[in-house]
Formats: structure tokens, sequence, C-alpha cells
């Protein structure tokens, strides 16, 4: 295929300009990390700085629901069970006893 030289002259031309996309092509990933990097910094810079409050009506929810902790649910159901007559189960072994050991 013969090169003409107007056709040389004109990929020359290109040449430059598809090195200087291709450079810009590679440095942006570069250039783009540096930049979220530079933001982050700035954000937790501005987060340090900041007074941060919390809300107080995030603690009183639990209080307003109920004053009992734990236990309160088996106490109902306990209750339940006595005002229908029945009688709490429990399991008794003569040789072994109350207590359960769970071992893998």
């Amino acid at each position: 295929m013969p090169v003409n030289p107007i056709d040389l002259q004109v990929n020359l031309l290109q040449q430059t300009r598809v090195a200087q996309d291709q450079q810009v092509q590679q440095e942006q990933p570069v250039v783009q990390q540096s930049e979220l990097a530079y933001e982050s910094e700035e954000q937790s810079r501005v987060y340090q700085t900041q007074v941060h409050t919390t809300e107080r009506s995030e603690g009183k929810k639990v209080e307003e629901r109920g004053t009992g902790g734990r236990g309160e649910g088996r106490q109902r159901r306990e209750r339940k069970r006595r005002e229908r007559g029945e009688e709490r189960i429990v399991a008794k072994d003569p040789d072994r006893g109350r207590i359960i050991d769970v071992v893998r």
C-alpha cells in the first residue's frame, strides 16, 4: 500500500493529538484519585472541627415503652399462665438435676 505525502502529513498531525489524548487518559485515574483523597481529607477535617450533638429523645424511647429490663417477657408469660391456671413445666431429672450443659 503506497503512502502519499499528504497522507503522511495528516498522519503526523493526528499522531500528536492521539498521543496527547492517550496521555490524558492514562493520567486521569491518578488525578481523580488525588482529588478524591483531597476531598476526603477536607470532609474529615470539617467533621472533626464541628460539634456533634445527640438527640435526647432517642434515649427516652426505651424508657417510655416500659421500665422493666431483662426477664420482663418471662414475667408476663408467667402471669398469663397463672391466669389460665397452667402450671410451669420444670425439666427435672433425678439423676442429673436441672442444669443442661451444651458441649460442642
